[in-house]
């Protein structure tokens, strides 16, 4: 009689204890709680491409606030100063005055130029007295505002 032929269980079992093993080992290192040197190294990483990443705006901001002049008022400046007074004027007479507004809400020099650009024959000076330091600007042409006086501020 033949009878069908039954797998070896020798051979059957070796062929399922490597791959149940590798299995196992797989699940087991996804299961293993990672040492807290290991956690902390991995944790340190992004930390320190954050930090590097802060230095080299900050290192970038500095240089360029090195190479530029506050001999003439850009005109994408604000027209405030925070605590203190901003103002500007034409004749000595205030046009605009910072009266605690948001800084959303204060005249740039743009919006300056655009005013005196419609009365040029006036003296126009933009004035800017902080805690530790004031500068006057007057307008000296067309989109130029230079810096007249420099001060020690409110201090």
């Amino acid at each position: 009689m033949n009878r069908p032929q039954q797998p070896d269980r020798n051979t059957t079992a070796a062929k399922i204890k490597p791959a149940a093993a590798a299995r196992n080992g797989a699940e087991s290192k996804k299961n293993t709680p990672v040492h807290p040197m290991e956690h902390s190294a991995m944790q340190a990483q992004p930390a320190m491409q954050a930090e590097q990443t802060i230095s080299s705006l900050v290192a970038t901001t500095r240089l360029s606030w090195d190479t530029r002049s506050d001999r003439h008022l850009p005109l994408d400046s604000v027209i405030g100063v925070g605590y203190g007074y901003a103002a500007l004027t034409r004749d000595g007479e205030p046009v605009f005055e910072e009266n605690g507004q948001e800084f959303h809400q204060l005249m740039t020099v743009a919006e300056a130029e655009k005013i005196a650009t419609q009365d040029p024959r006036h003296d126009w000076k933009i004035h800017l007295v902080a805690l530790r330091e004031d500068r006057h600007y007057q307008r000296t042409g067309r989109g130029c505002w230079e810096l007249v006086r420099r001060g020690y501020g409110l201090s």
